[in-house]
């Protein structure tokens, strides 16, 4: 039986490539493409098999963490292995974390034809058991749609190896031509003018030994991912912050940081990420990679306003905080307002983005009315001296 696809695609072999999908019609930025109800497989991965729910892939928060809508997970009657939620609700992406942290596994016979490409046309997210296909780029008629098989932030090199050790291929895409990463050469001249190729290899080499370290052990993640950070920080004049694995050793950080409960570290670490590496890489806001980035920076703050107007005030933070008199209400309405615009469009009106701040402001938040400006220069002055 042939296979039924979407009514604005097509497929055709591509040289090289097997057979890819190609759009009947004109695509705009920001779009939907298609959707597939339910794709033919999807399980969680071992890793997440106890924690996340086998139909919509609902993922428990870590212990001490409470969820914005907190669901029960129960065992299936019959394997006691698998858990499902009370909630079909929307997950994140793919069967990802928000974060992109793969946590299992779905197979799709029509999504299987999407090819690969560094520089995507589209992404594929998953909701409440269904796999959506949405334009990141505008796409003419006749052309094809490409997703992005590994992270795009990860350097060629590190993208080329991934795609060789899983799907057996290299990748001959004119970001891999070039050697740029989302748009960036992969070494910039200021960094290849002052440090040997050796002397780079042995620094990254070192720094994903430590974030595999950390990885392993979760109880003492900040203390080796703060060594991590600061093999490159002794290198930040001439080393991008946007550069892998720097960058992603400062997200597994803020994460850990935010797992222990150290929030001026963490907000540190968030607007770094906001203010001067997902503008670097993603120039366009809604793009769902820089999306969830400011998604996670509105979580923070929302955190810190909450430790800040408690009963028993955190001293410790308001200490660390004290010096940038920062609004976090207005900082909060600003970012609120950025993520709603950044979710309708890179995933879609009712995406599990919009039903949290809908929630929010169903707790009655008060989002604060100054000046946006003022602010942002304060958060400047916070990152530049909160962390490096």
């Amino acid at each position: 039986m042939p296979q039924i696809l979407p009514s604005n695609v097509y497929a055709q072999p591509v040289p090289g490539k097997g057979t890819g999908l190609f759009t009947s019609q004109t695509i705009p930025a920001g779009e939907l493409v298609f959707a597939i109800e339910r794709p033919l497989v999807q399980v969680p991965d071992n890793k997440h098999l106890a924690k996340a729910c086998y139909n919509c892939f609902y993922l428990e928060p870590p212990e001490g963490r409470s969820a914005v809508e907190a669901r029960t997970l129960k065992a299936c009657n019959g394997c006691k292995t698998v858990k499902y939620c009370s909630k079909i609700m929307i997950n994140s992406m793919t069967v990802a974390t928000a974060s992109f942290d793969t946590i299992g596994s779905c197979v799709s016979t029509t999504a299987a034809l999407l090819n690969h490409s560094c520089n995507p046309n589209c992404i594929y997210q998953f909701s409440e058991g269904s796999l959506t296909v949405r334009s990141l780029q505008a796409i003419p008629e006749g052309g094809e749609l490409t997703i992005c098989y590994v992270d795009p932030r990860s350097t060629t090199v590190e993208r080329q190896k991934e795609l060789q050790a899983k799907w057996f291929f290299t990748c001959t895409c004119k970001y891999c031509a070039k050697r740029l990463t989302c748009g960036q050469p992969d070494l910039p001249p200021s960094l290849s003018s002052k440090m040997s190729a050796v002397s780079l290899s042995q620094l990254e080499n070192e720094g994903r030994r430590l974030q595999d370290e950390a990885s392993a052990a979760p109880a003492d993640a900040v203390e080796i991912l703060s060594r991590a950070m600061a093999l490159f920080t002794r290198h930040k004049e001439i080393y991008p912050l946007w550069r892998y694995p720097w960058m992603s050793i400062r997200r597994d950080l803020k994460d850990a940081q935010i797992g222990q409960g150290n929030w001026a570290s963490a907000v540190g670490h968030a607007l770094k990420i906001y203010l001067y590496i997902d503008p670097v890489l993603f120039p366009e806001a809604w793009i769902p990679h820089r999306a969830v980035e400011t998604y996670g920076l509105l979580k923070v703050m929302l955190e810190i306003l909450h430790e800040l107007t408690k009963p028993q005030r955190n001293e410790q933070l308001i200490h660390d905080l004290w010096e940038y008199k920062i609004d976090f209400p207005t900082v909060i309405r600003h970012l609120s307002d950025e993520v709603e615009r950044a979710s309708n469009k890179g995933f879609g009106p009712r995406s599990p983005i919009a039903t949290d701040l809908e929630l929010y402001e169903k707790e009655g938040i008060d989002f604060g009315n100054s000046d946006w400006q003022t602010e942002l220069t304060k958060l400047k002055r916070a990152a530049d001296q909160m962390v490096d």
